[in-house]
């Protein structure tokens, strides 16, 4: 396969990106050959050249699109010291550099400090009142800390809580209680056996899980091996870590049927092997529904709208079909679907997808409230192209890399639409 340094000059080949006004597809494709290298290789940890940045470095702020550091903003934010939150932010960094999770033991204590109540400042003067301190945040902030400057790192952990999984640092940790509930649900999908023999034993995915989930297996070792999940996570979507959680269970499938401690195991388990984890991943990717990877890819950003739509077995496949297939213009007034698709031929006929999303948000309340949420989305199909595009580049913000490639791609590209067809429509 190559040793590090012929795979860093395929990286470093890969980021060289001339273009001075890059489209979307531009970006993409750039994008689409790191994610490439990423999954061949994994992004190997060394520099590029003698005295620059590492290849990881460079690699993680291409995927989490966060640029140059604006190192004086960082600062502004460690001069003010203390948060609300020091003492807790202190309690939480001595009982986690005090465990045996050795990725604490390579982070002075002062640059979590920093960061963590640099964030803190930088949350209360955005408002961002849904997203709270929350102890899993220093194991967030430690393989960051680790791989980056403690600025492009502060950056790259805001981009993380604030766009890729908000809901998994609200005040009562929604997210990660919801991806609990949907390992629970996966595990019974793909290993029914193996999820018959942990519920006999009184093992919820809320037993087990909830470290590794919250931490998004930064506390498991090696370093090295978390760190190429994390290249992977970064380079497909942070979202996968909920299938990164059901393969540790299913790789040691036949050690936790055969004991009558099923706990302790996975307790122990806590050596990773990311290229085995990466593989089980992709396969369990592959086995479950259409409905169950909406949930995988929404359950850190809006659970609560599709957890009711989910309750009343209305699947985007049901209620969004007609929108999708008509580019929104079966919506009326007429002029405001021909302000809509001004915006589509503008920038991007696969604009639709968040187009039809956004008639879902913009109406969340009242489909939260009724009991008969498909009348209601069938109800409204007056459109207000202003809102429409506002919600569209809110929501544009908010997915991930990943999802954003796909959705550039999935009119065009065979392969990546086939991906998406749920096995039972394949079958057609």
């Amino acid at each position: 396969m190559g040793d590090s340094r012929t795979i860093a000059h395929y990286f470093a080949d890969a980021l060289k990106f001339d273009s001075s006004s890059p489209t979307a597809e531009d970006i993409e494709e750039h994008l689409n050959q790191l994610r490439i290298l990423t999954l061949k290789f994994g992004i190997p940890d060394v520099k590029i050249a003698a005295g620059s940045t590492s290849v990881r470095e460079r690699v993680w702020k291409c995927f989490l699109r966060t640029g140059n550091a604006d190192v004086g903003t960082y600062l502004s934010l460690v001069d003010r010291g203390k948060s609300s939150v020091y003492d807790k932010i202190k309690r939480d960094i001595h009982r986690l550099i005090t465990s045996d999770q050795p990725i604490y033991q390579h982070v002075p204590t002062e640059k979590f400090e920093r960061l963590l109540n640099a964030f803190i400042h930088y949350k209360e003067d955005k408002k961002l009142t849904k997203i709270s301190y929350v102890q899993g945040m220093n194991a967030i902030a430690a393989p960051l800390l680790y791989a980056l400057p403690e600025p492009d790192a502060f950056f790259a952990f805001v981009r993380i809580i604030t766009k890729h999984c908000p809901m998994y640092f609200s005040e009562r940790m929604e997210g990660v209680y919801a991806g609990t509930t949907f390992i629970d649900d996966i595990l019974r999908t793909v290993d029914p056996q193996l999820h018959k023999h942990l519920k006999a034993h009184h093992l919820p995915p809320s037993v087990w899980a909830f470290p590794r989930l919250l931490s998004f297996c930064a506390s498991d070792h090696p370093l090295f091996e978390s760190l190429h999940l994390w290249d992977f996570f970064f380079a497909f979507g942070l979202h996968l870590v909920v299938p990164a959680v059901v393969s540790q269970a299913i790789l040691h499938r036949k050690e936790l049927l055969k004991t009558t401690k099923p706990l302790e195991k996975l307790q122990e388990h806590r050596s990773l092997d990311a290229k085995q984890t990466i593989k089980c991943i992709r396969d369990i990717t592959k086995k479950i529904s259409e409905n169950q990877h909406s949930i995988l890819v929404l359950h850190m950003m809006d659970h609560e709208l599709h957890k009711h739509l989910k309750a009343h077995h209305l699947p985007p496949s049901v209620w969004a079909f007609p929108r999708l297939l008509s580019f929104c213009a079966s919506d009326h007034p007429l002029f405001e679907s021909l302000h809509l698709w001004d915006f589509f031929f503008a920038f991007g006929l696969h604009l639709v997808v968040p187009a039809v999303v956004s008639q879902a948000i913009l109406h969340r309340k009242e489909l939260l409230k009724t009991t008969k949420p498909l009348e209601k989305l069938q109800e409204h199909r007056s459109l207000d192209a202003k809102q429409t595009i506002k919600c569209i580049r809110d929501i544009t913000k908010k997915i991930s890399e990943n999802q954003h490639s796909i959705l550039v791609l999935h009119m065009m590209d065979h392969e990546v639409a086939q991906e998406l067809v749920p096995i039972h429509v394949k079958g057609k």
